[in-house]
């Protein structure tokens, strides 16, 4: 698989070689479903459309040939390569709401506060379904639970955030 990051590099190639032409052009209004206004990440929109599009769209011939239907997908690449701008392009497209969330709304200073909150996080989003829940910095949301220095309350947020994943297709909600 591509990274955002390799998209982005073969996009900014693109974008220097039409020269001032690219700034020339006529702005126009963005249609939420379509990958307009994404320039270049040609393999990052076919993986997405492939792995993630189609089988949304036609879920009973995937379950015809037993495959099964994506709970999530990981988007990685440094800041401000676009895995935002991707997972809102990727809402539109799919015609879901797109909900968003970064470790600082999920974090309590009370122990098992973090979990109340990741679990309504996930409710809000079964009331918004279909949805598209985009877990901004998900390594701060959710660290290895085999690490050294990780507490117990830590350990069990992780827990329930794969507790909470588990039923996202059920529920209508790509991660």
């Amino acid at each position: 698989a591509l990274s955002l990051k390799e998209s982005l590099k073969e996009s900014l190639n693109l974008h220097q070689k039409g020269g001032d032409t690219a700034r020339k052009q006529k702005k126009t209004a963005v249609n939420p479903g379509t990958w307009h206004g994404v320039a270049g990440m040609r393999e990052v929109k076919a993986l997405l459309e492939r792995d993630v599009i189609l089988p949304l769209r036609n879920p009973e011939l995937y379950k015809r040939f037993k495959v099964n239907l994506p709970n999530g997908v990981l988007l990685y690449g440094p800041p401000g390569c676009g895995k935002t701008f991707i997972a809102r392009k990727l809402s539109g497209i799919l015609k879901v709401d797109f909900l968003e969330t970064k470790p600082s709304d999920l974090a309590s200073i009370y122990v098992h506060g973090g979990q109340k909150r990741i679990r309504a996080l996930f409710d809000s989003a079964k009331e918004h379904s279909p949805a598209l829940l985009f877990l901004d910095e998900l390594d701060a949301l959710v660290p290895d639970r085999a690490g050294q220095n990780l507490g117990h309350h830590y350990k069990s947020e992780v827990n329930e955030f794969l507790v909470q994943l588990n039923d996202c297709l059920k529920n209508r909600i790509l991660v």
